[in-house]
């Protein structure tokens, strides 16, 4: 679930959240945040 809200977030045009921005926010590493967003979005 929190997978499916960080990409939602991310690539939500009205969000201008950043990889940092996410990172911060949710605890992990941006490296964690990319991995998140550059692939398919998650089932819910």
């Amino acid at each position: 679930m929190l997978l499916g809200l960080i990409h939602r977030r991310y690539h939500d045009p009205d969000d201008d959240s950043s990889l940092a921005d996410l990172a911060d926010e949710y605890s992990v590493g941006r490296s964690t945040i990319h991995r998140i967003v550059s692939g398919t979005a998650p089932k819910t």
